[in-house]
């Protein structure tokens, strides 16, 4: 759990965060995939705003499974998922990002753009951040991450683990209160 320490600020999504709420909260979660066993069976979570968690496991357990309920790739057949409150099943896709950042494993299912630069503000462009804005947080990101020079690259030209962190910057761009990641040094 995140804590603040006197005289430290934590990040702004974590201070409009409402900490009565829980951050995301499963209940009675159940998943099976067209002709299968269940995948999922009867899960209950509760994440608190500022918590690190981690969910470890072998491989078919159903982790990714899981997180990918929490922004609505996966419909739940039973049971409900809320993010900041919100019901997952009442809302989009497109209406939870603004609550929650995801991180594929495979980054090549991500990007999408012509290049470094574009694959970055392509968020933000969905989201309608004002051009401004949208300029100089690329320009903050491809700092941070040292990727000035690839932002005109084709981002399918890079090393996996090049694009593994393109992927990563274009969903830290937009600051999500909420971050899923599945295996991000996987390609590192």
């Amino acid at each position: 759990r995140v804590r603040q320490v006197k005289g430290e600020s934590i990040s702004p999504s974590l201070k409009s965060m409402d900490q009565s709420t829980p951050a995301v909260e499963v209940k009675g979660l159940s998943l099976r995939y067209e002709n299968s066993e269940f995948a999922l069976k009867n899960v209950s979570l509760k994440i608190c705003p500022g918590d690190f968690v981690a969910l470890i496991g072998e491989n078919g357990a159903g982790k990714t499974t899981l997180t990918k309920t929490f922004n609505g790739l996966l419909r739940p057949e039973k049971g409900s998922v809320f993010i900041n409150g919100l019901n997952v099943a009442e809302h989009t896709t497109a209406q939870l990002s603004a609550h929650i950042g995801y991180l594929f494993q495979n980054p090549l299912l991500q990007v999408c753009q012509n290049s470094v630069e574009e694959e970055i503000s392509f968020g933000l462009k969905v989201k309608k951040f004002p051009k401004d804005n949208i300029k100089n947080r690329v320009q903050q990101v491809l700092r941070d991450f040292r990727l000035e020079g690839a932002a005109s690259l084709h981002p399918y030209k890079l090393s996996r683990g090049m694009l593994q962190k393109v992927a990563l910057a274009s969903v830290l761009v937009s600051d999500p209160p909420i971050l899923v990641i599945d295996e991000p040094t996987s390609n590192m």
